[in-house]
């Protein structure tokens, strides 16, 4: 005699498969809620335009006879029945003949009729074969019956972002809860992305010293210079400059004053060393800027040398006559010189110059100007005596420096001869 089945087995397995089967229904359920369309790979809205106004709607509802209502005004007649249409957008901004800047924050905007499973923002271009998609803007963005926006930041050019163009179009799309397109529009006409113009380095530009000044050690001289707007810091050099170029020396200081415009810093002049010049009429002075990132991106030097001198003595140098003036006997002609600093006295001298060496012929004037920077006397030359020299191609002018005791402490010729004439 056969075994008989359990029946009481058969309800109780039915009953696990009808729970499985309700547990993989909620899963896929929820499954659309983590959906993303493949950006960049293939375009999300082909197949699918804008759908019109009605067209898509049907009439829906308790009985079978709803089915039967083809415009919503039969179907809203029966209580029984709904008229259902699908969700639809407008894009309205941008929406043609805006320009962006790459690296702002502008709204993209756009209206649904209604809310939907989600919605997605897309970047497009146009040309004359058509549209090209470029990419995903943003997935699951506001999704709400009126107007929705976006704040979207224009960033590097790649997938989220457009090339530079005057070709760009935005679109919106809506998707039901399994994930599936049902409707999209697109921006009526182009917009342009234009990248911002760069900003140019900071430049900066010595004013002083630019060359000829002479500066005492020991003493305080303002470094001058202009910057075109603020750099990350700026800092103060020093350098030699001879015939094969310039020779770095040392820094005078770092971060000093760094604004747009002029700009100075009040340098104390001290022993020769790495901040502070040796004596010498070679002297450059040099201004670095940099960025944030302790990068050098702009600098300048003084134009031409200055010079340099210690305090211990002063030092005169004739700058006028200087070798090849011819000057007339009885016209008034300026004598000028620079002096580091005010001597006890200064005295211009006379003197001829031989293929022995020079001659010492007489006095100018005792006690003219004496300061420091730049001096000068006006010599009215007359009949050739001791004051005034006779007329010839050989004539040279001295300037000697004394101190309180009437001492010379130093001096300066010419540094060839001018010529005397009736």
């Amino acid at each position: 005699m056969a075994k008989k089945k359990n029946s009481k087995l058969v309800p109780i397995f039915s009953l696990i498969i009808i729970i499985a089967g309700l547990v993989v229904a909620a899963f896929l359920i929820r499954r659309p809620q983590n959906f993303k369309p493949q950006a960049a790979v293939s375009d999300p809205l082909a197949g699918v335009s804008a759908v019109a106004s009605g067209s898509s709607c049907q009439c829906t509802g308790s009985t079978s006879a709803c089915a039967n209502f083809a415009t919503q005004n039969k179907c809203t007649a029966n209580k029984k029945c709904q008229w259902a249409c699908p969700a639809q957008a407008t894009v309205t901004s941008p929406n043609g003949g805006e320009v962006w800047q790459r690296g702002k924050t502008y709204r993209i905007t756009w209206n649904q009729t209604q809310a939907a499973g989600s919605t997605g923002l897309f970047l497009y271009t146009r040309g004359t074969g058509g549209d090209t998609y470029l990419g995903a803007i943003a997935y699951y963005v506001s999704n709400k019956e009126g107007a929705n926006y976006y704040d979207w930041t224009i960033g590097a050019s790649g997938t989220t972002n457009p090339p530079d163009g005057n070709n760009i179009i935005v679109a919106v799309g809506l998707y039901d809860s399994n994930a599936s397109l049902i409707s999209s529009d697109k921006s009526n006409n182009p917009f342009t992305i234009v990248s911002p113009t760069p900003t140019p380095a900071p430049q900066a530009t010595v004013l002083t010293p630019n060359g000829g000044e002479i500066w005492q050690r020991g003493t305080t001289h303002q470094i001058t210079w202009n910057q075109t707007r603020a750099a990350g810091s700026t800092g103060l050099f020093l350098y030699t400059r001879s015939s094969t170029g310039d020779t770095y020396l040392g820094a005078i200081a770092y971060y000093v004053s760094n604004v747009a415009g002029t700009n100075t810093y009040a340098w104390t002049i001290g022993a020769s060393g790495t901040t502070n010049p040796p004596d010498g009429s070679n002297i450059v002075v040099a201004v670095g800027l940099y960025d944030s990132n302790g990068n050098l991106i702009s600098s300048d030097k003084s134009d031409n040398p200055f010079t340099v001198v210690s305090a211990s003595v002063p030092q005169a140098t004739l700058t006028s006559p200087n070798g090849g003036e011819v000057w007339s006997r009885g016209t008034t002609h300026r004598i000028t010189w620079n002096q580091t600093q005010a001597a006890g006295s200064t005295g211009l001298f006379l003197y001829t110059r031989g293929t022995a060496g020079d001659t010492y012929l007489g006095a100018i004037a005792y006690y003219v100007s004496n300061r420091q920077g730049a001096n000068y006397y006006d010599w009215n030359i007359g009949a050739s005596g001791t004051t005034n020299p006779p007329n010839g191609s050989n004539i040279l002018v001295g300037v000697g420096l004394y101190n309180s005791s009437a001492n010379l402490i130093s001096s300066d010729k010419s540094d060839a001869p001018f010529t005397i004439t009736p």
